[in-house]
């Protein structure tokens, strides 16, 4: 006499579901069946896996691997079910120029593959990333550094980390350098000012470059 039994072997989808990948038909004869028997010397659970690694290990829906069976006990359908992986990717922002920023905060945001993105992926839009979450008035809107490498899914996962930053907004004065004294026609130029310049209290001859023309400065 023998038994037969049927794996389904299904993963998880991108709707939280799952697909079938395909099904086994297992014949069993009685004489096959010996003490201590698992389920695992029976099943291939890791037989058809897929080929990337954004599926955790399969395991046998409702059963443990281990369990023991016998010729009266083994069911006649059992399912093995491959589950997304989640993976954790750390978001961190900054404020500044690359490379003399500081950082804000750090976040991590904990993602899982989707079939879509073997074909499309936007690194900013498909995981949900808020570029402006720290931004404040005197900087600009926040920006991934080095997006460029952040082309596909795979991209972002072997990097672990995004660093989002905010550059200072700069605004532009004009310096009248009156070279030949301050009834002459002074030398003009623009520079440009922004908030990090002011750090630590400075002095104003550590904002504009007094000495740049040799001459009395009137601004």
């Amino acid at each position: 006499m023998s038994k037969t039994v049927i794996v389904s072997y299904k993963k998880e989808d991108d709707d939280g579901g799952y697909e079938t990948l395909t099904s086994q038909i297992i014949v069993i004869d009685e004489t096959q069946f010996y003490d201590g028997l698992t389920l695992q010397d029976i099943i291939n659970i890791q037989g058809y896996h897929p080929s990337n690694s954004y599926y955790n290990a399969g395991y046998i829906e409702g059963h443990k691997a281990t369990e023991l069976v016998d010729y009266y006990n083994i069911e006649t359908n059992y399912t093995v079910i491959y589950p997304k992986a989640i993976n954790t990717i750390f978001v961190e922002y900054y404020a500044g120029t690359y490379p003399n920023w500081y950082r804000l905060t750090s976040l991590n945001i904990q993602t899982t593959y989707k079939v879509g993105y073997d074909t499309a992926f936007d690194v900013i839009k498909d995981l949900n990333i808020d570029l402006n979450k720290y931004h404040t008035t005197p900087y600009n809107d926040g920006a991934l550094y080095n997006a460029s490498t952040y082309m596909t899914y795979d991209d972002v996962i072997n990097a672990g980390v995004l660093q989002i930053y905010y550059t200072p907004i700069e605004y532009p004065i004009t310096v009248n350098y009156y070279t030949q004294g301050i009834s002459t026609e002074p030398v003009s130029e623009t520079i440009y000012i922004n908030d990090l310049m002011f750090f630590g209290e400075p002095i104003l001859s550590d904002i504009i470059p007094i000495l740049a023309r040799r001459g009395s400065l009137s601004i």
